[in-house]
């Protein structure tokens, strides 16, 4: 199975935090090799860091990399697939790991 790893858990799984379920671990642990981040997770993670609103690693391509997960870059198809979706949620970053997991 592949996992398209949100930014939020993404976090926790760096830090180890109690958020993350233990089934969520255990899919995380069972996929390792099969886990991927969204290049738009390090944009997002960077941009709320710079406004002061959020603690992440200094570098956290390195904790991708340490983790064994791989990055997914945003194609052109998966900015086409944003288009098609409903308007339910507004955050662009969301939006994109939805349009890349449907792709």
């Amino acid at each position: 199975m592949k996992l398209l790893i949100d930014t939020q858990v993404m976090l926790w799984s760096f830090f180890d935090h109690a958020r993350l379920g233990s089934r969520q671990r255990q899919l995380i642990q069972e996929n390792a090799g099969r886990c991927w981040v969204s290049i738009a997770s390090p944009w997002e993670t960077e941009i709320k860091r710079a406004l002061g609103k959020l603690n992440a690693p200094d570098d956290v391509a390195g904790a991708i990399a340490l983790f064994g997960w791989h990055l997914l870059p945003i194609r052109i198809e998966h900015t086409r697939a944003i288009g098609r979706l409903p308007h339910i949620h507004g955050d662009p970053f969301d939006r994109m790991l939805v349009a890349q997991a449907q792709t």
